[in-house]
């Protein structure tokens, strides 16, 4: 699937382009690195030079490191921990994150590590990205723990929005069972993300998922719809 030309007339990806850096955040599973791939190689699709940076601190089991090649290949520059793709579990971060700074040019993608401790890995970098005028999105998937009722994603989002000093600017409806997913899955979890969107004030921003689903999708989803291409499988799908 090309996602380059279908997501071109969507809101989020004018988003994407009018703001030089996107930092994404969420609760483990949510899709973060997920999301966060498909903004950088789309960004870099657009002729813009491109670094994304794997803030993940805590090794998950998905990283953003681990599609370095792909990554390369469409031209963007990644920064990552220390030991990224090593079974150590060490909060190390390279001096050259700072570099994401100095090149009004450049524009960057940040994939925090979950929940408020990965958040925390970001705050010391919260002046900095105010500065640039960074724009930051809380991705959801309510089929995740923590994530599928009101009261559990204003608790969580409340506490990453503390650690990584940074109010979120846009909430992704990122709702998905991986490759059994469909619309009426994501619909059924869009009356709690606007209820979270107006209790907290924070705008919906994008539906995401397959482009197969938006022919199901209500005109509603349909318009916030920003189709994403699935590069992180877990070994056992393969």
């Amino acid at each position: 699937m090309n996602n380059t030309t279908n997501a071109s007339s969507n809101l989020f990806a004018g988003e994407l382009i009018s703001s030089r850096v996107h930092v994404f955040v969420g609760n483990y599973g949510s899709g973060k690195t997920e999301l966060s791939l498909n903004a950088a190689l789309y960004i870099a699709s657009l002729g813009y030079q491109t670094a994304m940076i794997d803030l993940d601190i805590v090794n998950p089991y998905f990283r953003s490191a681990d599609r370095e090649d792909k990554l390369a290949a469409a031209g963007v520059r990644v920064i990552a921990p220390i030991f990224a793709r090593t079974a150590l579990d060490i909060p190390a971060l390279p001096a050259r994150i700072q570099s994401i700074f100095d090149d009004p040019r450049e524009r960057v993608v940040i994939d925090v590590g979950g929940d408020d401790t990965g958040a925390a890995a970001l705050g010391q970098f919260a002046s900095r990205l105010q500065g640039a005028r960074a724009r930051v999105w809380y991705v959801i998937n309510a089929c995740r723990p923590l994530s599928s009722d009101l009261g559990s994603n204003l608790d969580l989002m409340s506490r990453i929005a503390a650690r990584a000093r940074l109010k979120p600017d846009g909430i992704i409806h990122n709702t998905n069972l991986g490759d059994s997913s469909d619309a009426r899955i994501v619909s059924s979890a869009h009356p709690m993300l606007e209820a979270l969107s107006r209790e907290t004030g924070i705008p919906i921003a994008a539906v995401t998922g397959e482009e197969r689903i938006l022919p199901s999708l209500s005109d509603q989803e349909a318009a916030l719809f920003w189709p994403i291409e699935r590069f992180m499988r877990p070994e056992f799908f393969d």
